[in-house]
């Protein structure tokens, strides 16, 4: 698929930031543009700063 060079480079960011392959953030947005719900595997990857703390009884 070509993408004008403008456009590839944002997607490319997008993807490099998610932690996903270009072909996965494309997939997203054509799903999301059609009021679709996209794959799992096209949602962006959790990051250390998402992962909820456990409280300290919790912890082992």
């Amino acid at each position: 698929m070509y993408l004008p060079v403008e456009l590839r480079v944002a997607v490319e960011e997008i993807a490099e930031q998610e932690g996903l392959p270009l072909t996965a953030v494309v997939t997203r947005f054509v799903a999301e543009c059609l009021g679709k719900q996209p794959p799992s595997y096209c949602l962006p990857k959790p990051t250390l700063h998402d992962q909820k703390e456990l409280p300290l009884d919790k912890a082992s």
